[in-house]
């Protein structure tokens, strides 16, 4: 049986004084996996401790660079074939400004490897269907992947430790925590000032919905009003001019004691 050190020998070629490119080491020769470690002072920087080399003998261009290959038998016995590669390549290779992407390929469905996603130089994380990015400080943004427009979110639940902003900061929506008395903070833009407060939807024994600011009910036609109403609805009739309450049965006006 031989040795770890028997075997990476065979790595190397001494007559060639090169490397092979093409071992092939059964789990039968070994009585563990080859394990490689370095050991140094350093305790707060990265040690370089592999490096790839990919050089080109013409003048390189965008997308040039260098793999690495994994492959996988298949249940039937057949040769092994390319289940995952992580490609380093260049986005710009124009020396003095060169921009690196890392791709991941998977394959899938028997197909032949694709890019499931791509990390690049300039923040963003691009999937098989959008683009996750750095839109402005400390916000991120989920576009399509021509860049072009923002994505829906789909999930369960939020838990912002701040607020919901709206695009342009026209409006949000100030979040806190499920704890006793906490509150939930509607806000608008007051032109030229900032955010004000306009409801709130407040925590209590008795939990409340309020209007900081002053409420407008959109005015609605005496013929618009909705035709199966829901007893407590409220409405502006606009024709009569009168606040208007559906009790159940009919709508009534709102008059002053």
């Amino acid at each position: 049986m031989k040795s770890v050190q028997e075997i990476l020998n065979l790595c190397y070629d001494p007559v060639n004084k090169r490397l092979n490119t093409d071992i092939s080491v059964h789990a039968a020769d070994l009585n563990a996996h080859p394990t490689s470690e370095i050991e140094d002072a350093i305790i707060d920087a990265v040690t370089t401790f592999r490096t790839y080399k990919h050089k080109s003998t013409g003048t390189v261009a965008a997308n040039f660079g260098i793999r690495r290959l994994f492959q996988l038998e298949d249940a039937s016995g057949n040769a092994p074939e390319d289940a995952v590669a992580i490609d380093v390549v260049w986005a710009d290779p124009t020396h003095g400004s060169e921009d690196a992407d890392i791709s991941f390929k998977l394959k899938a469905a028997g197909a032949a490897l694709a890019e499931a996603f791509r990390i690049k130089s300039d923040t963003k994380f691009i999937g098989a269907q959008g683009i996750w990015q750095l839109k402005e400080a400390n916000v991120i943004g989920i576009t399509n992947l021509a860049n072009s427009a923002w994505m829906n979110l789909y999930c369960s639940n939020i838990y912002p430790e701040g607020g919901i902003v709206s695009q342009g900061d026209a409006n949000y929506i100030g979040v806190t925590r499920n704890v006793d008395n906490n509150y939930s903070k509607f806000g608008a833009r007051d032109n030229g000032v900032g955010y004000v407060e306009v409801a709130r939807m407040q925590g209590a024994a008795d939990p409340y919905f309020q209007m900081t600011l002053a409420m407008r009910l959109n005015p609605i036609a005496t013929a618009s009003l909705p035709g199966t109403p829901v007893e407590g609805m409220l409405v502006y009739d606009d024709t009569d001019n009168k606040l208007k309450v559906y009790n159940g049965s009919a709508w009534e006006t709102v008059t002053s004691a």
